[in-house]
């Protein structure tokens, strides 16, 4: 099922879920990465919001997993990576009807000024009911897009407001102040806002890069501008920053493996692929745009957004790969008939270079079974225990990571 479909049948109730930017996208994969709403700030990732999954695992069973049952598998499924078919997914709903919503959009040209103010605009006092995006738009010769701005380059500010549309206008005055050459920004029914940010309304091929960042100081938007402004060696259809913080940061317990993320700002960079040379193009610049902006990024990323490819160990603070049972970290002498040998992949490897004192400890955390890894170096930044085989109880397995 799309969230299109959700968005529409919720609206006439009253009620609004947690949607991403993309009309076309699917509830369940969008959900179970982390889900990343232009409510986000005010309410969270959508994963956190999940009430209830039904999945069939890899032996065939039908589960249920939530709060009460199962409640392993319900925290693994919510961030931590596939585990089996998902059959049903339940998740919270919010009443809300509409929001103050729309565009800010001024000449390519002026893309460091607007930028510059959109970044002071973030890093201000800003509530939490208000989420914007800094994008760069180029907008190709087709027939699919609006003449009036086809074949025309823009810089674009995106704003969410949920609140008093008075309140909105004077967070936004400093962007208005510029004189921006179109406003659209408007009171905007929950049914339209998954059209707002003008992603493709139907499957089309792409390549890009995503990238989270842990701060946006001036010399991140000067370089942004340069790479991706009008000087751009191959100019990209859409680069945005779309800001985070607030409730998306706050990892409370009860949330899934994913249970916040650990940065300030998202970076996107993406662009049609209609064929293999169109594709490596686009990849180049979106690679170019990402790498350039590496000296800010966040020491984790958020897989939903990741394009290619990426080590499990960076997807996330608190996944399996990296943080082994998050907030669950309940290392305890194995109590589970489930087997849990080390495996040949747990040889003894020091915890950094030149620790010799590393050793397998046939320690097992009780609520996942992950054999795990001791180091009595005792150095500073010795991670004492580091999991190094991770599986789900044996009923449940559909997946096994295997780290490096």
């Amino acid at each position: 099922m799309r969230w299109l479909e959700v968005v529409e049948a919720a609206a006439g109730h009253g009620l609004a879920g947690l949607a991403g930017s993309s009309p076309d996208v699917g509830v369940v994969g969008y959900t179970l990465g982390g889900g990343l709403s232009f409510l986000g700030r005010k309410y969270g990732l959508a994963a956190s919001h999940v009430q209830a999954i039904e999945v069939v695992t890899a032996d065939g069973q039908l589960v249920r997993a939530d709060r009460q049952r199962e409640y392993d598998l319900f925290w693994a499924l919510r961030g931590g990576g596939s585990f089996g078919i998902v059959t049903a997914i339940e998740f919270r709903l919010f009443p809300v009807t509409q929001m103050y919503a729309g565009h800010l959009w001024y000449p390519i040209e002026r893309g460091p000024e607007v930028l510059h103010a959109w970044r002071e605009l973030t890093q201000g006092d800003v509530p939490e009911e208000l989420t914007t995006v800094g994008r760069v738009l180029n907008f190709p010769p087709i027939p699919d897009v609006p003449e009036d701005v086809r074949s025309r380059s823009f810089v674009v500010v995106e704003a969410y407001y949920l609140g008093d549309p008075g309140q909105a206008d004077e967070l936004l005055a400093s962007l208005r102040a510029l004189g921006p050459v179109n406003g659209t920004i408007t009171s905007v029914p929950m049914s339209a806002i998954s059209h707002l940010h003008m992603d493709p309304e139907h499957p089309v091929p792409y390549a890009g890069e995503g990238l989270l960042l842990a701060d946006l100081p001036a010399a991140a938007v000067n370089t942004l501008t340069e790479v991706a402004g009008p000087g751009a060696a191959f100019p990209l259809p859409k680069v945005e920053v779309r800001h985070l913080g607030g409730e998306l940061a706050r990892p409370w317990p009860g949330h899934g493996a994913l249970a916040s993320l650990d940065a300030q700002y998202l970076l996107h960079a993406v662009g049609a692929a209609s064929g293999p040379d169109a594709a490596a193009a686009v990849q180049g610049q979106a690679t170019a745009i990402t790498t350039a902006l590496a000296p800010w990024a966040a020491p984790t990323m958020y897989l939903n957004f990741a394009e290619r490819p990426a080590r499990p160990r960076r997807c996330g603070p608190k996944t399996p790969a990296t943080g082994c049972a998050g907030s669950r970290q309940k290392w305890t002498p194995a109590t589970s008939s489930v087997p849990t040998t080390p495996s040949a992949r747990q040889r003894d490897r020091p915890c950094r270079p030149g620790c010799a004192r590393s050793r397998r400890s046939g320690v097992v955390d009780w609520w996942y079974r992950l054999p795990v890894r001791a180091c009595r170096c005792g150095g500073s930044g010795c991670p004492v225990l580091r999991c190094r085989r991770w599986e789900i109880p044996r009923r449940h397995r559909a997946a096994l990571v295997l780290l490096p």
